[in-house]
């Protein structure tokens, strides 16, 4: 995953204690903090 998000314009990768193929059900805060770092971070109102 990390190979593949370094050939991605803008892709960041993170990786997730605790939590397999389903990240976003088994550590729900950890993702939301890192989807909306990046949301914010890339889609900043104007």
């Amino acid at each position: 995953m990390q190979r593949m998000a370094s050939r991605i314009p803008a892709a960041e990768f993170r990786c997730l204690g605790d939590a397999g193929h389903i990240a976003d059900v088994e550590q729900p805060a950890a993702f939301n903090t890192a989807v909306l770092s990046f949301l914010q971070r890339h889609f900043q109102a104007h």
